[in-house]
């Protein structure tokens, strides 16, 4: 919930300068997915050498 208001903050002067949902989005996509990959590789790669 705390992220949520962070990230509201964050934003809140774009929204008053006329940002649209669609960029708001593309935004928040271009920045968490690169992290979204990053965490998927690592675990795949955790997963393949765990030895149990």
């Amino acid at each position: 919930m705390l992220s949520g208001f962070v990230v509201g903050y964050a934003y809140d002067d774009r929204w008053a300068q006329g940002m649209t949902i669609k960029q708001f989005l593309k935004i928040r996509l271009v920045r968490l997915h690169p992290l979204m990959i990053l965490g998927t590789v690592i675990g795949v790669i955790a997963f393949w050498f765990d030895p149990y």
